[in-house]
This record gives structure tokens, sequence and C-alpha cells, in this order.
């Protein structure tokens, strides 16, 4: 195509009428004048003008109502999660002032117990020198203070983050951590010297040999009604200062065939120390009375330990009786008596206020039937 044809292509446009009926448009477009063409090219006009007035509709409705619906709906979206939010913001917040409180009490208390309590924990109760002498003074307070309190210090610490969103610099968390590791490390160093005071174990024997002519013999124990204000309770033994002493209760008497036809009665002390020789003199000051008058054989209800530390002393008594002898068991030996093989195959309790005849096969009871 020249460079002259968009001159001549406009001088054309200008001089051609425009086609206005259907039979021009074919003429133009040099097609024959008939029916068929005629029909089908009205068909393709309203072809046309069908997807012209679908395409508008769709345009109309993705910018009118697409966008508004597409508004609407973020709306939503964004109301619902301003509300959940909002929930969890005040279940943080209402969490975070329960943390500040409850960390708030703990943490008085601590420092109660650091200024006073400790004092008293430490020094003035009366076991405390019988039992942890030397192990514990105001500065093991301190770190058992801090061992505990730190946590609670964190625990304010992250109610306050939930509340307001207060932050800690990183430096202040680390020396915190530190400090409370090193109060970890000498509360289990303490911990550590206890347990070589009582890590070897030591007994003692003693037997006492019973003269007396008669075949019966009435056994009960001292009944006084004490009371133990500043008792140390172990594993069913309790321990507490008697005069110059420590008095333990909590022994035990079993009641045996004489292996050697003699009237005996054996107690053995166990006690805990750092080695063996320790643990040995520490059974030595184990001490135990009991009266014998006429028939009556009576037991003290307590023994003594004359040593001034207390390293789990027991004390387990036991009585050899020979073959023919009758026993009366009182009911005041209700918390002494355990364990008593018989060949009723009766209970300890169920033992009490009856006479038992130590035959060759054990104990028989002479009132139960």
């Amino acid at each position: 195509m020249g460079p002259g044809a968009p001159f001549i292509y406009i001088m054309l446009w200008i001089a051609l009428p425009s086609a206005k009926t259907t039979a021009e448009k074919l003429e133009m477009k040099g097609e024959k004048v008939n029916i068929n063409n005629i029909e089908k090219n009205i068909k393709d006009e309203l072809d046309n003008l069908e997807k012209k007035v679908r395409d508008f509709d769709k345009k109309m409705t993705k910018e009118v109502f697409g966008s508004k619906f597409q508004i609407f709906m973020t709306k939503c979206v964004d109301f619902f999660i301003s509300v959940i939010t909002g929930i969890f913001k005040f279940i943080g917040s209402c969490f975070g002032i329960f943390c500040i409180l409850f960390g708030g009490i703990l943490l008085f208390l601590i420092f109660s117990f650091v200024f006073s309590g400790a004092e008293i924990l430490f020094q003035n109760h009366p076991m405390v020198e019988h039992v942890c002498s030397n192990f514990f003074n105001n500065k093991s307070a301190t770190w058992l203070s801090l061992f505990i309190g730190i946590p609670i210090v964190a625990i304010i610490l992250f109610g306050l983050r939930l509340v307001n969103n207060t932050k800690i610099h990183m430096n202040y968390k680390i020396g915190i951590f530190v400090l409370w590791i090193i109060s970890l490390f000498f509360l289990l160093n303490s911990a550590k010297y206890i347990s070589r005071e009582f890590q070897e174990e030591a007994k003692n024997t003693i037997i006492e040999n019973i003269i007396t002519e008669s075949d019966t013999l009435y056994l009960s124990m001292n009944d006084v009604d004490r009371v133990f204000d500043n008792a140390f309770d172990f594993e069913g033994f309790k321990v507490t200062p008697f005069e110059d002493n420590l008095m333990g209760i909590g022994m035990q008497l079993d009641i045996v065939k004489s292996k050697e036809d003699n009237l005996n009665i054996i107690k053995e002390a166990t006690a805990r120390g750092k080695n063996k020789q320790i643990a040995k003199e520490m059974t030595e000051g184990v001490g135990f009375e009991f009266t014998l008058e006429d028939d009556n054989l009576i037991f003290d209800d307590f023994f003594t330990i004359s040593i001034q530390k207390w390293r789990m002393q027991e004390l387990d008594l036991t009585l050899e009786i020979t073959v023919g002898m009758v026993v009366f068991l009182d009911h005041s030996l209700e918390d002494l008596i355990y364990d008593i093989k018989n060949q009723e195959n009766m209970w300890d309790n169920d033992m009490l206020g009856h006479y038992w005849k130590m035959e060759k096969e054990g104990l028989t009871c002479m009132s139960c039937r």
C-alpha cells in the first residue's frame, strides 16, 4: 500500500454514502442481495446486540454490586477480627492482673520470710540446732528466697506485659536469670552438705537380762499425756528437745521365743552419720529405760538421745521370753507393739488385753476362747 492510501481512504469515506439498510450493507460487502443473506445479516446484528447488552450488564454488576459486596464483606471480616482480638485482649488483661496480684502477694510473703520468718525458722526453732545446725543461716535463707522469689518476679513481669505490654531489656533478663542460677547453686551445695551427714547407717545392739521368779509378766507402758509443741516428725518417729537431751517417740516392741532360755530385752538402735564411725557414735547416744516391779514390766514411752544431733535415730525393742512363760499385754502398749507373730494370727491391737503363753510353736492366746 502506497503513501497516498490513507488520503484516498478518507476521500472515499466522505464521498460514499453510509449503508443504512440491510441491502446496502450487503452491497458494500460485495454479497448478493437475497433472502438468505438478508436473514443471516439480521441474525448477526441481533447476536452482536445481545452480546453488547450482556457485556454491559456484567460490567455494571461487577462495578456496582461487586464492589459494594466486597466492601461489605471486608468490613464484616474486620469487625469479626476486632471482636475476637478484643476478647483475647480482655482475657489476657484479666489474667495479667491476676498474675500481678498473685505474684505480689507471694513476693510480700517472701520478703516477710527474709526479714522476719527466716530468723524464726533457721535460728529460733528448738529443733533446728539439732537437725541442721551449721547448715543454714540467714544467707541460706536469702538464697532460698531468691530461688523462689525470682520466678515470682517473672510472673509479675509477665502480668505487666499482658496488661500494658511492658517490656524488659534483655540485659536485665540475663542478669536475673544468672542470679537465679547462683541461688540454685548455693542451695544445691547446702543440700549436698546435708546429705553427706546422713549417708552412712550403723546399728548398736544392747542385751539386758531380766531376772524374775514369776512365770507371768504384766507388760505395760507409762501412760503420760505429753504435748509436743515443737516436735520434729519423721516417718512416724517424733523428736523434740527434752531437758538437756532429745526425746524420741515411736519405738517398736516385738515378743519372740528366747534362744538361750533367758528373759532378755534387746535394744537395737540405728542412726546415720557422715561415716560409719560417726553413725556408730550416734547410736551409742540412744538411751531407753524400763522398770521391773515384781511381775510388772513397765516401759518408758520415749527414748533419749544424749548427743545433741538428730541423725535419724530409731529404736527397736525385742522381748525374749522362755517357753512356758505367760505375758499379759496391757492396752497402754497400743502404740508400742508392732507385728508380733502369734499362733492365732491376730492383729497387734487385737492382742491387747489378753494373756499369751510362749509355746514351742510361738505365742498362744490363753484368754481368747
